[in-house]
């Protein structure tokens, strides 16, 4: 009778180990067209969001429920960090409010910017402007809403 040595039941073993890992991360038809269908709607989003040349310097008075206004500006760049500026306007000592953070992309033209806990944190880039959004993603409604738009100002 033939002795099996040591070292060919760990390769084998391995081999074995191998084959199961193979099959586990097997190429589901599914998944694969659903993933593929994601990397199209980015390489979509990219490509309407490069023609508007969304980056950069957006400014606007933005409406204050207790005081004349909100002065913003929202930097936004192509490594998808921002930074928001806000300092109200008739209110306290005049200072500025900067948040910096990322944001990511939501729904086609729509960022949302992360970190913010207090405050609007969804906008609508589209060509030259920056609309804040309410909560749910929706553009301001009624007289005032030509008020939520920041203007780009620079590149």
């Amino acid at each position: 009778m033939k002795r099996i040595h040591s070292s060919n039941i760990i390769g084998i073993m391995w081999l074995f180990l191998l084959v199961l890992l193979a099959l586990a991360c097997g190429n589901n038809p599914d998944q694969i067209a659903k993933n593929s269908e994601k990397v199209a709607n980015v390489d979509s989003v990219q490509n309407d969001l490069s023609a508007t040349d969304w980056s950069g310097t957006y400014s606007g008075t933005l409406p204050c429920a207790d005081c004349n206004g909100i002065e913003t500006t929202l930097t936004i760049l192509l490594d998808s960090t921002y930074t928001l500026n806000s300092r109200y306007l008739g209110m306290g000592d005049g200072q500025t409010f900067t948040t910096n953070g990322k944001f990511t992309w939501r729904d086609g033209q729509i960022i949302e910017l992360l970190g913010i806990t207090d405050g609007a944190f969804l906008y609508a880039i589209e060509a030259g402007t920056a609309t804040q959004l309410d909560p749910a993603g929706a553009k301001m409604a009624g007289d005032l809403a030509v008020n939520y738009v920041l203007t780009k100002v620079n590149p």
